[in-house]
């Protein structure tokens, strides 16, 4: 009798992570690795996420927030649209249509509280009467009924009134604050994000005064003759109160012309002469940094610069320009905030006000200058061996670093020669890192020779990474991932990994992208971008991009299961993955480095389930209670080979994200490879 081998089936784990590789093949690569991708994220730990969302954003209710009210009907319902308002004919509730099928209707926008069974009306027309209880829908419906909910409220928003794309943004004691250009593009306009949408920022005046006796205190009235103003920030420069102080007073629209000469009202000094609009030029790139100069909790203010005009100091109400004595016409660059004098970098000069004022650059208070011997691309206060903390200035083909505490032991060494940075892409989130030719650096304290090194981050996909020319870089701080955005949408995501390295994943946003930062929400950390349409979104928020499509696949490295020469039958693969939300997955599978002799599995779509609860949608029967913490996917893979590559593909607008752990891989070994 012939005996046939044994083929007993056998299983192998594979945990995924480790990000993309584009510069090794075959195995070279680490199994769980990706080869190919985008939009998948790795994590901390381990694994890929798929990217969030992100939905436009304007102070206004965000649609990722929408909660539904389902009605079935008693009978039938009466033909009704998306968009049309219903009302509870005994509550006297009502409710913005979201979603309609037969036998369906969700309501969002609610007002008031809907009575079980009541009659739906649209204006005078009745609509039909509701059941008495609310209706259990699939959750890969529900996903569509909460999406569409986003819809209605996303109607709402929109960009900050101008022209052109966004100029910048900040986030301030949990408040948004985003800047663009007029409808004339001659000036650039601040705005704050309300529950109305943006509101601009008032428009101040400023002017200069000499002999200052009597500080003007914030609130205060300013006189001379019968013009008057309001006091919003008084900037002494040189000299101070008493009889010598001199500098600016940032004041509201004076209710005439003011003229040069003695001015009472809260204080006292002399006026140079009128007032002039304070107004922030078109066409720049808005930067800036957090600081407090004073004991006062409430005096937490943004410092910015935009490469185009003067500095300013932003509180969220005045904005006041910082007059360093450069030239008109010679912007600054970048700014940062260290060992708490402010910095600004003008070309090759780094220049600091006088310790703990922001509004004094004379070198008799304690203001300096330091020349970079190149062009400054990035500031930052960072922790360092020497001393408790050290200033990086990063140009775009040096570094230096600043030791000391003030004008009076100031020491700048030299880091590099040869390693700079990029614009925009100089941050500290779980590391400092920079992008400039050579790829992603960190940049790290060590005992060594200038007390910092450079490492390189991105060996593993050195070509993609080189080529980039950035226009960003976001901390998200909430799953300690380092982000870089190009014009075009582009971008990258690296999250930290064993050893002091990262991994790296692909990003691909589908809008042109202009500026973006993160700052901290009511205790959360955020991160927003902006368009060349000038309207800003927040990223990792709602099902889809901004209501459209989200693409995101990821080509795993050829697996052998550790034995490269053997050739075996695989059977299936299940994914160990977990779902915000209930959703879809597509695989496709190639063996063999690909051989072309050998045919690549059809594509198979599998369905995984959302967290064990869903209830915070806003109504009881709309929950999922047969959801797991975890989950397995399992797909067929029927194919032969020494190895074999998967391919997952997550494609649409109504999922939230979801991750990826490992797989388990079920075969049957054969026999070695001749």
């Amino acid at each position: 009798m012939l005996k046939l081998p044994a083929t007993t089936t056998r299983s192998a784990y594979v945990p995924l992570g480790g990000g993309l590789y584009t510069e090794a093949t075959g195995n070279q690569v680490p199994p769980g690795a990706m080869i190919g991708g985008e939009n998948y994220e790795p994590k901390i730990g381990g694994g890929y996420s798929r990217i969030g969302g992100y939905e436009r954003y304007d102070g206004r209710f965000e649609p990722s927030k929408a909660q539904v009210r389902l009605f079935a009907p008693l009978t039938t319902f009466a033909a009704c649209a998306v968009g049309e308002v219903l009302t509870g004919a005994t509550s006297a509730a009502t409710g913005t249509v979201a979603f309609v099928r037969d036998g369906l209707v969700a309501l969002t926008k609610t007002t008031g509280t809907f009575t079980a069974g009541e009659l739906l009306r649209r204006g005078g027309t009745d609509i039909g009467l509701t059941r008495n209880t609310e209706p259990s829908i699939d959750p890969l419906e529900l996903n569509q009924v909460l999406a569409a909910a986003e819809d209605v409220y996303r109607a709402d928003i929109g960009a900050p009134p101008g022209s052109g794309p966004l100029r910048g943004g900040a986030v301030l004691a949990g408040e948004v604050y985003a800047f663009r250009d007029n409808v004339g593009a001659t000036a650039c306009i601040a705005y704050k994000a309300t529950p109305a949408g943006w509101v601009a920022v008032q428009q101040l005046h400023e002017i200069a005064f000499t002999a200052g006796g009597t500080a003007y205190a914030e609130g205060s009235t300013l006189t001379r003759g019968g013009v008057t103003a309001t006091v919003r920030r008084a900037i002494v420069e040189t000299g101070d109160w008493g009889g010598s102080a001199a500098g600016r007073l940032i004041i509201t629209v004076p209710s005439g012309s003011f003229t040069a000469g003695a001015a009472t009202g809260g204080g006292t000094c002399t006026l140079s002469g009128p007032s002039t609009a304070i107004t922030l030029p078109a066409g720049g790139r808005w930067q800036f940094v957090q600081h407090n100069f004073t004991g006062d909790p409430a005096r937490l203010r943004l410092y910015g610069c935009d490469g185009r005009g003067a500095p300013i100091e932003f509180d969220g109400a005045v904005i006041a320009p910082i007059k360093t004595g450069m030239p008109v016409g010679t912007p600054a660059q970048a700014v940062e905030v260290h060992r708490n004098h402010l910095f600004l970098a003008f070309e090759g000069s780094v220049q600091h006000s006088a310790p703990a004022d922001p509004y004094r650059w004379t070198p008799v208070r304690g203001a300096g200058e330091l020349g970079a011997g190149d062009k400054v691309t990035g500031l930052l206060s960072v922790a360092g061996q020497e001393t408790s903390s050290a200033l990086l200035i990063v140009c775009r083909n040096s570094s230096l670093v600043l030791y000391g505490t003030s004008l009076a032991d100031w020491r700048l060494a030299t880091l590099s020669t040869n390693a700079g940075s990029k614009p925009y892409t100089l941050r500290q989130s779980q590391m400092v890192t920079a992008l400039d030719d050579q790829g992603v650096r960190a940049i790290s304290p060590t005992q060594a020779f200038g007390n910092f090194s450079f490492t390189t981050l991105t060996d593993t996909l050195r070509r993609i990474v080189v080529a980039m020319e950035p226009v960003a870089s976001l901390v998200d701080s909430v799953n300690g991932r380092y982000k870089i955005l190009t014009a075009d949408g582009y971008g990258l995501s690296g999250a930290p990994a064993a050893e002091g390295r990262m991994s790296w994943g692909l990003l691909n946003l589908r809008k042109r992208v202009s500026c973006a930062f993160d700052g901290e929400i009511a205790g959360q950390g955020a991160m927003f971008f902006g368009d060349d349409q000038g309207m800003l979104y927040r990223m990792d928020r709602g099902r889809g991009f901004d209501g459209q499509l989200v693409e995101a696949w990821a080509r795993l490295s050829y697996a052998s299961l550790g034995s490269p020469r053997l050739r075996k039958s695989f059977r299936t693969v299940e994914l160990e993955m977990r779902g915000e939300s209930t959703g879809q997955l597509r695989t496709q599978t190639d063996f063999s480095f690909g051989d072309v002799e050998i045919q690549p599995t059809v594509v198979t779509a599998g369905r995984f389930q959302g967290p064990s609860s869903l209830w915070d949608v806003g109504q009881w029967d709309v929950g999922q209670w047969d959801g797991q913490y975890a989950t397995r996917v399992r797909f067929r893979i029927e194919g032969n080979g020494a190895n074999f590559s998967l391919l997952i593909n997550s494609a649409g607008r109504t999922e939230l994200p979801h991750d990826i752990f490992g797989m388990t891989v079920n075969f049957i070994p054969r026999r070695g490879e001749r």
